[in-house]
């Protein structure tokens, strides 16, 4: 169980409303696909990537997995601060149209959020739903151990 600053929690099962407060996304295709989520102001940071997507006929709704992958927790702020030179922040979804004034800008950028990015951890939950608006629902993810 995650606990932040403002004591959102990611527990297993449904969380509702979302407990993400801040999302960063930096790859989108009828919603975000990847990028970084927060828990609460100043909590923990994840690395999030689409797993699977399922359009429901009878509803009408885009039902979508993502799995979840620890960064440190400055990640998000890093993040953040690479763009802002270009971009404005906009939360709790921003995404950041990948447009610089030249191509170094953009490489800069590029290097930061790759290295940023490259620093996640094992996957750790896997979350069904809407990350910022929710609800979702949320498992843990446990990793055998070699013997």
């Amino acid at each position: 169980m995650a606990v932040s600053a403002d004591r959102r929690i990611l527990s297993e099962g449904l969380n509702d409303p979302s407990p993400f407060t801040k999302v960063l996304a930096l790859d989108w295709y009828d919603g975000p696909t990847g990028g970084v989520v927060q828990l609460g102001e100043g909590g923990e940071v994840f690395r999030f990537e689409l797993l699977d997507k399922q359009q429901l006929a009878e509803t009408d709704i885009d039902l979508r997995v993502f799995g979840l992958y620890p960064l440190l927790p400055n990640a998000l702020a890093r993040l953040t601060a690479a763009l802002t030179p270009t971009h404005e922040p906009n939360w709790p979804v921003w995404f950041p149209i990948w447009e610089f004034p030249t191509d170094e800008a953009r490489s800069k950028v590029d290097q930061e959020a790759d290295d940023i990015l490259a620093q996640a951890g094992p996957l750790t939950w896997v979350v069904i739903g809407d990350l910022a608006d929710g609800p979702v629902r949320a498992l843990a993810v446990q990793l055998a151990q070699a013997s």
